[in-house]
């Protein structure tokens, strides 16, 4: 299960203890170390995935960043826009330096994730979160399943809500495209997915009315004998043209 941060808004008067594990008041993650995975047979490649899930009605532009100027570059931007309610899915992929043979000798990084609402007067408006990232010695990954770490902006993810995020369609190696790349990353990733809006519940439909399905009995009947008499009427004349032509052959 991955560790997730939340850029939830604490309010300037009265600063309430969240009972989420991975929630700060000052915006700062508290989670462990984000790790990446190997990825099986390129040992120099690493990759994670970043779910941001905005949890408000407002939308909010987001940024990822990566600090300590390593090589890590981001699917497909990592600059963007969510909608309220919406998630988004960012690919990071950090390569080794040529000049190391393990990933133990690489030093870890920092992976900061900014979310600004849009309001420059509230200070609250704009959210970030700070973790360090290293590789991980034993996880190994496919090119198209990478380990996912979730981060929330907007509040406190409520039970519902997670299972809102968990009910969002995870990535395929169709969605995240391995072979095609951006530029190397020192201070910010360029590259993120179309917005995946949250899973919500279908609207119910009201009832029919109970008299909209009845049929009106005397109606029917008054058109059932506009029938009867147009055929009678019909077949009388059709008698009547039969009779007369055969009048007149004799």
């Amino acid at each position: 299960m991955s560790n997730a941060g939340a850029l939830a808004g604490a309010t300037k008067t009265r600063k309430r203890r969240s009972r989420h594990p991975h929630h700060s008041h000052d915006g700062f993650s508290r989670t462990p170390v984000v790790q990446f995975a190997r990825v099986t047979g390129r040992p120099e490649m690493a990759r994670l995935q970043l779910l941001l899930t905005n949890l408000d009605e407002k939308a909010l532009k987001f940024k990822v960043k990566i600090k300590q100027g390593c090589t890590v570059t981001a699917l497909p931007s990592g600059v963007g826009k969510l909608d309220g309610r919406s998630s988004t899915r960012v690919l990071l992929i950090w390569r080794r330096p040529v000049d190391a043979d393990d990933w133990s000798k690489v030093k870890p990084a920092t992976l900061l994730v900014v979310g600004e609402y849009g309001d420059d007067d509230n200070p609250e408006s704009k959210r970030r979160v700070v973790q360090r990232m290293n590789v991980s010695q034993e996880k190994e990954c496919d090119l198209g399943n990478p380990p996912e770490e979730r981060f929330y902006f907007g509040g406190v993810p409520t039970p519902e809500k997670d299972a809102e995020v968990t009910a969002a369609a995870r990535p395929t190696s169709a969605t995240l495209s391995p072979e095609v790349e951006t530029s190397p990353l020192a201070t910010a990733v360029t590259a993120v997915e179309p917005n995946q809006p949250l899973v919500k519940p279908a609207k119910e439909v009201p009832p029919v009315p109970t008299s909209a399905t009845v049929i009106d009995q005397p109606r029917l009947l008054q058109q059932n004998t506009i029938i009867i008499m147009a055929t009678s009427i019909c077949v009388l004349l059709i008698c009547i043209l039969l009779s007369t032509r055969i009048s007149s052959v004799k």
